[in-house]
């Protein structure tokens, strides 16, 4: 079953579903996140501490990091060169909060603390429509990621 997030779902031709299996997945970069990710087991998640770049080199341009701030409030911090290339700018340090003026961000926001309250891991392809750049495709996760045992504190 897909999880969307509505109207921006359309506007950016994204599709959302969980990640059941490393099957669904196709890039290399995602499955070896995903891999080092269900290696936890099935009823825990890693720790932000437990994920340490020199351990994952290979996909370090391909990482963004998002912490979560409060309930409904995320603040992207790291992003990797391809991420930037890709987006064609850097968002570390941009808020992302349910209560923002921007819809677009809100809705980033209300996908996010979906992660965080299922504390799961989602995959995402599609283009890159909203940037006018619908012919680059892309396929990412968001893994949820705990600060403390029980606390998911990043994605």
């Amino acid at each position: 079953m897909l999880d969307t997030w509505s109207e921006f779902h359309q506007f950016v031709q994204v599709t959302v579903e969980p990640v059941p299996s490393m099957d669904r997945l196709v890039g290399p970069e995602v499955r070896h996140l995903f891999e080092w990710w269900s290696s936890f087991g099935p009823d825990a998640i890693p720790r932000r501490r437990d994920f340490d770049i020199a351990d994952h080199a290979a996909i370090a341009s391909n990482v963004f990091l998002v912490r979560m701030v409060g309930r409904g409030h995320f603040q992207f911090r790291v992003q990797g060169e391809a991420v930037v290339q890709l987006i064609g700018r850097s968002n570390a340090g941009l808020d992302v909060r349910l209560d923002g003026d921007d819809p677009h961000l809100a809705e980033l926001a209300r996908y996010y603390q979906s992660i965080a309250m299922q504390r799961t891991c989602k995959r995402c392809w599609g283009t890159l429509a909203m940037l006018n750049k619908s012919h680059r495709h892309f396929e990412s996760i968001d893994c949820a990621l705990d600060r403390e045992p029980g606390e998911v504190g990043f994605i």
